[in-house]
């Protein structure tokens, strides 16, 4: 939440990043994210406790961070659907974003519940093979996410397809490794949907969806 607000041009004149909430994607995008950390914030301080009071209050904060993340990630693909960049002026840019969220989001609660909860337990079995669903999904809207939008740059006549050209030219080898893991990772997901959890397939599966983002984000 801090290092969001601070990188907004001078640190002590943050809030003018708010400025423009009616008309502009940036300021939207800025609020909704920072509430997302707000409610992340408060959620975090008041579950620790088993007053009934205090879980509604804790109930409330985890509503406006899940609406308020929801309304950033929005405001977030809006940002990259620009006329000046058609590469990314594409509407499969939204289902990278959100199948994002969806596989690196239950990735991420994966890995604090195999580091927190015993795994012998039944239901936490239960959840990490949801949790697995979850991350396949995503996956997957993700891999068709690129196959639609290879298609839709090859056969586009702009800048887009100049970008796509040099994707899989100049930075081929890369290409190949992030669609290789990108596909590693969607199976070894849907084994462990279909089978149950394995701690050293899960591991397997974090390796690769984080080299494989990695990349991703790089080209």
């Amino acid at each position: 939440l801090f290092k969001l607000n601070m990188h907004l041009g001078k640190p002590h004149r943050f809030y003018r990043g708010f400025n423009n909430l009616r008309l502009s994607p940036v300021s939207r995008e800025i609020a909704g994210v920072s509430l997302f950390y707000t409610g992340l914030l408060g959620y975090a301080a008041f579950a620790m406790f088993a007053d009934p009071i205090l879980q509604i209050i804790a109930n409330g904060f985890a509503f406006i961070g899940g609406a308020s993340g929801l309304t950033g990630l929005f405001y977030m693909v809006k940002l990259y659907r620009i006329p000046a960049r058609p590469f990314w002026n594409h509407w499969q840019t939204g289902t990278a974003f959100f199948g994002s969220m969806l596989s690196l989001g239950a990735l991420i609660i994966a890995v604090v519940s195999v580091c927190a909860l015993p795994l012998e337990s039944v239901y936490v079995q239960i959840l990490l093979q949801t949790l697995m669903i979850i991350v396949a999904l995503g996956l997957r809207l993700v891999r068709w996410r690129h196959v639609v939008h290879e298609h839709t740059m090859q056969v586009s006549c702009n800048e887009g397809a100049a970008s796509y050209y040099r994707q899989v030219t100049q930075y081929g080898k890369s290409y190949i490794l992030r669609n290789g893991l990108l596909g590693l990772s969607l199976l070894l997901s849907t084994l462990m949907a279909i089978n149950g959890f394995s701690l050293i397939i899960g591991l397997l599966l974090m390796l690769s969806m984080l080299v494989s983002s990695a990349f991703g984000r790089s080209l």
